[in-house]
């Protein structure tokens, strides 16, 4: 904690506070502003000056012991509003929710996650601060961030704007940066595209910039050869099935059921842009589920709606949901829905009827491959090559 009552029950803030000031605090007593138990303060030579519970001590508020990296970035995020003389409380503790904000600014609830957090927990303090008028801002640290690299681990730092895409905040403490994230799409289930745009500490005013941000349009390109993800994405698959993952066993029984193989479908089940972020390893459940129901009865068209109560379904069935706390449900669908048709477009499954609320389905059996280690998808015909994404999304 940086912060804690004195004897006459004022509140102590450390920050701002120099060392040789915090020495002349060493003999006076200090209490939890929650539980009103006595705690120490610490000041060495290396761990920012803070205050702490004894290890014999039960307060309701407890944390483990706070690392260098979030005592560092609560001090920073402080110093950056008082800067600009923004009203905001440290440590806020708000006794309706029975939560603590690291940092409250107006309604805007900061929550610096540099430690591993489970998403049932961050769920129910998200749902909490929105169900009482916060909007909850997460910030990754540079473990949780990780350079991306754990997409899976991420999904529930990740917020939605057509604008953005999904996006999520980092901060960097020894380079004083805070970081928007966005345009997140997954490459695999560890690693991450996304855009970047970048704040030294104290670069305008925090409370502007939460606010404003998700709503400006940031334009951003990234280019994908089809083929190449398609192989790619093919390969990987190849592996773990060689390899036995119990994941895609599981999976490969379910399409060996139906007389098929996971190695030898249309190419479009190996088309990975902008699906892997919401399903992650069920993806190919549930281009499972989908294809058995396009192709129910041999049905020649299809429209967006349809497709659309599918995903909503699907979504909603799984659960999918749950893992972004910080997106609205009605906004993954419509998300899903865009890409998967975007997808089957691309593999041309579907054809645009006139207007583009309706499809004409054209599964060609050709375009099956045969299983084989180094599948090459040269031969797909008329697959776009090159597929541009990352653009302000308008669903």
């Amino acid at each position: 904690m940086l912060q804690a009552k004195d004897e006459e029950e004022k509140l102590v803030s450390l920050v701002q506070m120099s060392r040789k000031q915090v020495e002349k605090w060493r003999k006076q007593k200090f209490f939890c502003p929650i539980c009103n138990q006595t705690v120490q303060l610490k000041s060495g030579r290396i761990r920012i000056p803070h205050f702490a519970h004894r290890s014999d001590q039960a307060c309701f508020f407890k944390e483990a012991k706070e690392s260098e990296e979030h005592l560092s970035l609560k001090t920073a995020l402080v110093e950056w509003c008082l800067r600009d003389a923004l009203d905001h409380q440290l440590e806020a503790y708000l006794p309706l929710l029975k939560q603590r904000a690291d940092i409250l600014i107006d309604r805007f609830a900061v929550e610096i996650q540099c430690s591993k957090l489970s998403i049932e927990e961050m769920g129910r303090r998200t749902a909490s601060y929105i169900k009482n008028g916060y909007q909850p801002i997460w910030i990754c640290g540079e473990k949780t961030w990780n350079s991306g690299k754990n997409s899976s681990a991420l999904r529930k730092f990740c917020a939605y704007s057509e604008s953005l895409g999904f996006y999520l905040w980092t901060a960097d403490w020894r380079e004083k940066k805070l970081y928007l994230r966005y345009h997140l799409e997954s490459a695999s289930a560890n690693k991450l595209h996304y855009a970047s745009k970048c704040w030294h500490f104290g670069e305008g005013r925090l409370d502007e910039l939460f606010n404003k941000i998700t709503k400006k349009n940031l334009f951003h390109f990234r280019k994908y050869d089809s083929r190449q993800e398609m192989m790619q994405t093919y390969q990987e698959l190849y592996r773990k099935l060689r390899g036995r993952v119990p994941d895609i066993l599981a999976i490969q029984s379910l399409y060996y059921q139906n007389g098929s193989h996971l190695l030898g479908l249309h190419y479009w089940f190996y088309y990975p842009i902008n699906q892997l972020i919401l399903f992650g390893k069920s993806i190919f459940l549930f281009k499972y589920h989908f294809w058995k129901w396009l192709t129910l009865n041999n049905r020649k068209t299809v429209t967006e709606a349809e497709i659309f109560d599918f995903c909503r379904s699907c979504i909603q069935r799984e659960k999918l949901d749950q893992l972004f706390p910080l997106i609205p449900f009605s906004s993954l669908v419509q998300w899903q829905t865009h890409y998967l048709i975007e997808g089957l477009i691309v593999c041309h499954i579907l054809i645009i009827e006139g207007e583009q609320r309706s499809f004409y389905i054209a599964i060609d059996p050709i375009d099956c491959v045969k299983p084989h280690s180094v599948i090459q998808f040269n031969d797909t015909k008329n697959i776009t090559e090159v597929v541009i994404t990352g653009t302000p999304l308008k669903i």
